[in-house]
């Protein structure tokens, strides 16, 4: 293969390999709550990935906290 050959591949496979991450972070985006709407702008990609971080920690702690008061609330009961 030449060296254009080869380059026309790499460039193929970078094509790919970042369609497949816009892919995701829309994905992302679509499921992580937000404002959505046509005057609101599409979140930057760190943007997305530092609010689901920060949804996935506050999930977290939310069901820290509830099992405290599950348990809490079990021992109340008996």
């Amino acid at each position: 293969m030449s060296d254009q050959g080869v380059r026309l591949s790499i460039n193929l496979r970078e094509r790919c390999r970042m369609h497949d991450l816009n892919e995701a972070l829309d994905d992302l985006r679509a499921v992580i709550p937000y404002a959505h709407g046509n005057s609101v702008r599409k979140l930057s990609k760190i943007a997305t990935l530092l609010l689901a971080k920060n949804h996935i920690i506050m999930q977290v702690c939310s069901t820290f906290f509830c099992s405290f008061f599950i348990i809490d609330l079990l021992q109340f009961c008996s």
